[in-house]
């Protein structure tokens, strides 16, 4: 099963460097009128269910799929910010990320991200932005501080 979050609804940060200025607004997901985003997502989630029936993430995450008899393995492959830990870059990128869910006495989550390489210098260094503050990739030498959060359509 091919999951897609019924809100329709992105989300907007902005981020700004103290040190030399640089300022730039990143744009996740999707809204209302970004019907193309949500049809990308769902191929690039079968894509990637694909990829791990062929065996292409290892063993254990294949044998997780073949015995989903329940639907509980979940594929996203929504757009979040990501910086190069070599280079800087930092980019709107689809994740590929996948999620299982048992629903029982004994109730386990397990959550995978695939590692992907830099669009810009192919660096295995490119990661998600978890709850950090990203480098400015303009001076590369100071953090960044996030100044506005909010939800655009």
């Amino acid at each position: 099963m091919i999951c897609i979050s019924a809100v329709k609804m992105g989300t907007s940060y902005k981020y700004k460097c103290n040190k030399c200025g640089f300022e730039h607004q990143y744009l996740t997901g999707g809204g209302f009128f970004t019907e193309d985003y949500f049809n990308e997502s769902e191929k690039l989630e079968g894509e990637l269910k694909e990829e791990v029936a062929s065996g292409k993430y290892g063993k254990i995450l294949k044998a997780m799929l073949a015995a989903d008899a329940d639907g509980c393995l979940r594929f996203s492959c929504g757009t979040e910010i990501f910086q190069c830990r070599e280079c800087r870059a930092l980019l709107v990128h689809r994740e590929k990320h996948i999620g299982v869910w048992w629903h029982s006495d004994n109730q386990y989550d397990f959550e995978v991200d695939i590692n992907q390489k830099c669009p810009e210098c192919g660096s295995e260094g490119f990661k998600k932005l978890s709850k950090y503050n990203p480098w400015c990739p303009n001076c590369k030498e100071d953090v960044m501080e996030l100044i506005s959060l909010g939800k655009w359509d």
